[in-house]
């Protein structure tokens, strides 16, 4: 028959016994586990752990929140200046093209007067009515002019791929 056991083996106060595994007048071995005892100071221990350890990890939760919620912002700014640094790139990309074209203006006009004047030299030149090193003078001021176009020109081309690229 089964003996209640309880009240005879120790203090509820200790614990309740949840399992007895053996009977009275059976054999046991050395280390065998006879009995299992709920002990309430056991659990409430674990609780406490367990309710610091949530805790804990609702504290490192938030921090990481936090944390995330503050790269979001860094990278909207970022992506934020990113465009404005486009913007004004593109702003002066283009402003600066335009000054190139205004440039080129000038300098096809300069052109222009030094082809003008290379034609004139030359008439007078052939009228003996000058010195040849005029008549060269004349000869290289145009050719500097058409050297100078064709930079202006190149530097046109460069800028415009400049301002389509940042325009993408």
């Amino acid at each position: 028959s089964t003996r209640d056991w309880s009240s005879d083996v120790c203090s509820s106060d200790l614990g309740q016994l949840v399992d007895l595994s053996v009977e009275a007048g059976d054999a046991v071995l050395t280390g065998e586990q006879l009995a299992k005892v709920d002990d309430p100071r056991a659990s409430n221990a674990e609780v406490r752990r367990l309710q610091t350890a949530l805790s804990t990890a609702d504290a490192e939760l938030e921090r990481i929140s936090r944390e995330q919620a503050l790269k979001v912002q860094l990278a909207g700014g970022f992506a934020r200046d990113a465009s404005d640094q486009r913007n004004l790139e593109t702003g002066r990309n283009a402003q600066e093209l335009r000054q190139l074209q205004a440039e080129l203006a000038r300098e096809r006009q300069e052109l222009a007067f030094s082809e003008r004047d290379l034609k004139r030299q030359e008439t007078l030149y052939r009228a003996g009515a000058i010195a040849e090193n005029v008549l060269d003078r004349a000869r290289t001021t145009a050719q500097q002019n058409r050297d100078q176009l064709k930079a202006i020109e190149a530097r046109i081309a460069a800028q415009s791929r400049r301002v389509q690229a940042a325009g993408r």
